[in-house]
């Protein structure tokens, strides 16, 4: 089974969580690949018992409440978000809360068997600004001895591209709406979206004291990409945001033609597992 991503690119995580990812070129949507390989993770050594979804999102909740755990505390970095994600999951067992991990009082003293980390370090630029090396000794003294810690993330695109080879149409497609991406966020006031790859996860997990146990990749799928136009209406400039949109319009043609013939793959996204020692 293949990480089938409907839209990938353009991935902006407001609150740190695969579904509040809005931009101007695409929408990245996880299938239960990933997360199945963290609940065979976990139910190989412990149980879920209480857990923090640091960086919550519809998609993660959606997944998290059906596991059989005592508490599920999410967090997200947008206050209002946060007032729409607790209307939709009412369950009494789970506590939405609106926070932001650079602040070293959030959650002070409170403790958890599993902490989910769904793309969290990738969403961290728009909320706390190079803030991304702190985030696992920040997350470390909420995790109880012998917890888990689950990390999700994408492979930043610039680093997927195949070396030693010409590169494919598709290929070039993919790094012209990354690029155009990220023209759009800068355009509309925004900070792009930031991602880091899997070998500086595992050194920052490594240094903050965490026992790496495993990691894994999977390829991503492009099997449709479409291109957004949700930014637009913030660029200032009238003449480059209509400038911006006809670009959109030729990209919009090209991933049509790019897919045309079946899915093709393109980097990959990764989930590593870990654990706090003991002692």
């Amino acid at each position: 089974m293949y990480l089938e991503l409907l839209v990938a690119l353009a991935a902006v995580l407001v609150a740190g969580g695969t579904d509040d990812v809005k931009t101007c070129t695409t929408t990245m949507v996880t299938t239960d690949r990933l997360f199945r390989y963290m609940e065979i993770a976990v139910e190989k050594t412990t149980s879920w018992g209480r857990v923090l979804d640091a960086g919550t999102g519809d998609h993660s909740l959606n997944w998290l409440k059906t596991l059989p755990m005592d508490a599920l505390v999410a967090v997200t970095g947008d206050a209002v978000r946060a007032v729409g994600l607790r209307e939709k999951f009412p369950e009494p067992h789970i506590e939405v809360l609106a926070g932001n991990w650079n602040d070293p009082r959030f959650l002070e003293g409170q403790q958890f068997d599993v902490i989910v980390a769904d793309y969290l370090v990738g969403a961290i630029e728009g909320h706390a600004p190079y803030y991304q090396d702190e985030i696992f000794p920040r997350l470390l003294p909420l995790l109880a001895p012998g917890g888990r810690l689950l990390v999700a993330g994408l492979q930043p695109i610039t680093m997927s591209v195949p070396t030693g080879q010409a590169l494919t149409a598709q290929d070039k497609l993919i790094l012209e709406m990354a690029r155009t991406r990220d023209a759009c966020i800068l355009l509309a006031g925004h900070r792009t979206y930031r991602e880091f790859p899997l070998d500086w996860i595992l050194r920052q997990m490594e240094r903050s004291g965490l026992h790496i146990d495993s990691h894994s990749q999977f390829a991503n799928v492009y099997k449709s990409v479409q291109v957004g136009r949700n930014k637009l209406a913030l660029v200032q400039d009238a003449v480059v945001a209509k400038a911006l949109g006809k670009y959109l319009d030729k990209l919009d043609k090209q991933a049509d033609e790019a897919t045309r013939d079946g899915p093709f793959e393109f980097g990959f996204d990764y989930v590593v597992t870990a654990t706090k020692p003991l002692a």
